[in-house]
């Protein structure tokens, strides 16, 4: 293993990585929890269907959920780039 060098980046060292994941994995999951709360206030601002509002969350949901291994790659593949 190489010694890592004192002006690494952060998103390249691998628990630089970890943090920021970890960081944004519990800032989605607030969003998540939060959803229900925002709903109507938002639907009686905007006037906006229930069914539109709903579908932004189902999309949120997708994103956060069924592009992990896509990211997972992405993090894996750039920690054995830089090793």
């Amino acid at each position: 293993m190489a010694p890592e060098r004192s002006g690494q980046n952060l998103l390249q060292n691998r628990w630089g990585q970890l943090v920021v994941m970890v960081l944004s994995t519990v800032t989605l999951s607030n969003m998540q929890y939060g959803w229900t709360v925002f709903v109507n206030p938002m639907r009686n601002e905007t006037h906006w269907q229930t069914a539109s509002i709903q579908l932004a969350f189902t999309i949120l949901i997708f994103v956060n959920t069924w592009l992990a291994p896509v990211e997972g790659f992405i993090a894996t593949g750039t920690a054995r780039g830089s090793s």
